[in-house]
């Protein structure tokens, strides 16, 4: 089944504000407002005055459909040795935050062990049905065979239609790296039971011997990036973000396999989940493929969608790569699926549609979410706890706000030159604002 792309809306706003300058004086209530609107694009031009500032500055508010400018937008930017740049990430409480930065990788690398096939989620819940001992063993000739691209598939005759199919569909969702497998199954049966399966497959011979190679190739060079990480958070979120640089949203031939997203790097979110599922493995990580609807914002329409739950510490978060990948000139990747709980995935409107008696385990925990671990998740907002997120993160703070994101746009708008101060800015400075639903990315850059 096809995944199609959750569209998602982002908001730019750009504003220079002066301290102090030549000129008349200028009472700070000498404020022009005018709107613009054309097509589906709005544009604002704000003149803003400050005491002692030159008038006549201005910002353009634009609202971009995500899905329309994705390609065109990533395509000139993305190569296939792309990797994360991140430049700062806050951690702390509320009102007080310690800057930590990735632009340079630590001279400290750690050793990583991937996870093993026999660790496979999809495979330990097989062992845990009353068929376990014959379905094991149907899943474990399903792999051998597609290793080898075989296409007929005898069977021993002990399992219905309806439970290889459920050995087929655990199998796909443990084995991402198998890209060349087809997700079709045909089957024949006796007295009710089946004797036999066929695979297909997208690509076979020297094309795969190849095919792999580079596949295995790009895939060493992102888990190096994961080496730097200490834990199971920081590997994962290396990996998150060389991915979503990496990729552009296109569907294609391999759209739906990881090997579109790590070689050809182009993949829809089925292509970028099952990508992130096996970079994870191979940092050691525990990551399973969910299979979905969400509610296209854009449109208010309910599509198929895929993403991923990872073991970080111990516990199973959502993640979704896709949503994450901003996909702005001024950030690439935001955060504001990054390690979720069920609850809050479900809020979010995506909708878990698993088949054949998949079980995803329930994710409660909080403590790896981005914004917790950072500091940057308010459930209220001061001049404060904002200026000192941006004095932690200056190439820009991501913040994720608890209720109306509007308000907190509208409050930053109004409060922007109190902010700038107490982030130590004082002079002219410019500034900018991005949004992934209630997560913010905003600067204030002297100008």
């Amino acid at each position: 089944m096809a995944k199609n792309r959750v569209l998602c809306t982002l908001f730019a706003l750009v504003l220079l504000i002066s301290f102090g300058g030549c000129g008349k004086d200028v009472s700070t209530d000498d404020t022009t407002t005018t709107h613009t609107t054309t097509g589906s694009t709005e544009e604002v031009e704000l003149t803003v005055s400050q005491t002692d500032s030159q008038k006549g500055q201005s910002s353009t508010k634009t609202t971009e459909n995500r899905s329309s400018s994705k390609t065109s937008n990533k395509t000139s930017n993305k190569t296939s040795n792309k990797t994360s740049n991140k430049t700062g990430t806050a951690t702390g409480s509320s009102s007080t935050v310690t800057a930590t930065t990735t632009t340079k990788a630590p001279s400290v690398t750690y050793a990583l062990e991937p996870i093993k096939p026999e660790e496979y989620y999809g495979l330990s819940e097989l062992n845990k049905m009353p068929k376990a001992k014959d379905m094991v063993a149907a899943y474990h000739r399903i792999v051998e065979s597609a290793e080898a691209c075989t296409t007929v598939i005898p069977m021993d005759g002990t399992l219905t239609g309806d439970e290889i199919k459920k050995v087929f569909f655990f199998y796909r969702a443990d084995y991402p790296q198998h890209f060349w497998v087809n997700g079709s199954l045909d089957y024949s049966t006796k007295d009710g039971y089946v004797t036999q399966i066929k695979l297909s497959y997208g690509m076979s011979g020297n094309d795969l011997a190849q095919a792999k190679q580079s596949f295995n190739r790009e895939v060493q060079s992102l888990v190096s990036l994961a080496a730097t990480g200490k834990d199971d958070y920081e590997r994962e979120l290396l990996l998150h973000d060389a991915l979503a640089q990496r990729a552009v949203y296109r569907d294609g031939k391999n759209g739906h396999n990881a090997y579109g997203a790590i070689v050809e790097n182009q993949a829809v979110c089925e292509g970028y989940a099952r990508a992130f599922q096996y970079v994870l493995y191979q940092a050691g990580i525990q990551c399973l493929m969910v299979d979905g609807k969400s509610v296209n914002p854009s449109t208010g329409h309910e599509e198929t969608h895929a993403w991923n739950v990872a073991k970080i510490g111990g516990q199973y978060y959502h993640v979704d790569l896709t949503w994450d990948d901003a996909n702005h000139e001024k950030v690439s990747v935001m955060y504001p699926y990054f390690n979720l709980t069920t609850e809050q995935i479900e809020q979010s409107g995506h909708v878990i549609v698993m088949e054949n008696g998949y079980t995803l385990p329930n994710c409660t925990a909080t403590a790896e979410n981005y914004h917790v671990k950072n500091g940057s998740r308010l459930t209220s907002y001061t001049i404060d706890t904002v200026a000192a997120l941006l004095k932690a993160q200056p190439n820009g703070a991501h913040v994720f706000v608890v209720g109306n994101g509007a308000d907190f746009q509208n409050w930053f708008q109004t409060n922007v030159k109190e902010i700038a101060k107490k982030a130590g800015v004082t002079q002219s400075f410019s500034y900018s604002m991005v949004n992934i639903g209630n997560e913010f990315c905003v600067w204030i850059t002297p100008a």
